[in-house]
């Protein structure tokens, strides 16, 4: 048998005789003591750990970014903000600060007053359907932002790289849906597109402003993607 076959069983016979002949103990056994949940071990080459404060996490309202302080703190600690500022890190939904007067929030792109029925029909349609969908009509307020530069809010998801760049890159309103396996609602992030050649530094975690023209897309105008919003993305700047 060549030896390459024979090295698991070799590796099999020295981990038996290494384990001794003693028999098992039988009956309870008592566990050793764990270290805390929150305590969790530092990565490979000493780096600290990037696991999250498992502590008591305030309720969430329904109307607001997913995530909280307790859940996020460890992520914004790790990217180099200070104790005040991950302490009393808040919800997006309102940009706040003079530099922020007119950033546009995806609270403002909202369409859940609008007939979200008919758009997910259009987004996701029932091959079996025969009549024709009628139009679906953005809000006022959005529809004004059509073809306008915008500072948006959000997180950043890459979805293209060139080296260690973004060139192309999901905008959300809350990390927690496309990070845990989530969809986020179609109305509830933006696709940007780079323009800057180089592209963008990948901003892990952190909430960002991305300067672009904001258009509009036909509900269902992409099969491939529930896709309402893009943006080109000029300029990006951190929200912190």
């Amino acid at each position: 048998m060549p030896l390459l076959h024979r090295l698991p069983c070799l590796l099999g016979l020295v981990l038996l005789a290494s384990c001794g002949t003693d028999e098992p103990e039988t009956g309870p056994q008592e566990l050793a003591a764990g270290a805390p949940l929150d305590q969790a071990p530092a990565l490979r080459n000493g780096e600290p750990s990037l696991a999250p404060d498992l502590g008591q996490e305030p309720a969430l309202r329904a109307d607001t970014v997913g995530g909280s302080e307790g859940s996020v703190r460890g992520l914004i600690a790790q990217a180099g903000l200070d104790e005040e500022l991950a302490s009393s890190l808040e919800a997006l939904d309102s940009a706040s600060g003079e530099e922020n007067a007119n950033v546009v929030t995806f609270a403002k792109l909202s369409l859940a007053r609008s007939d979200y029925g008919l758009l997910l029909d259009h987004l996701y349609p029932d091959p079996a359907r025969e009549e024709p969908l009628e139009a679906f009509e953005f809000p006022e307020k959005v529809q004004a932002l059509d073809g306008q530069e915008v500072e948006l809010l959000g997180y950043m998801i890459p979805t293209e790289y060139v080296d260690t760049q973004v060139r192309e890159f999901m905008l959300v309103r809350d990390t927690g849906a496309c990070c845990y396996g989530g969809i986020p609602r179609p109305d509830e992030w933006a696709l940007v597109a780079v323009q800057p050649e180089e592209g963008f530094e990948y901003f892990p975690y952190l909430p960002i402003v991305v300067t672009g023209t904001l258009t509009l897309l036909a509900p269902g105008s992409d099969p491939d993607l529930p896709l309402v919003y893009s943006l080109t993305g000029d300029a990006v700047r951190r929200y912190y």
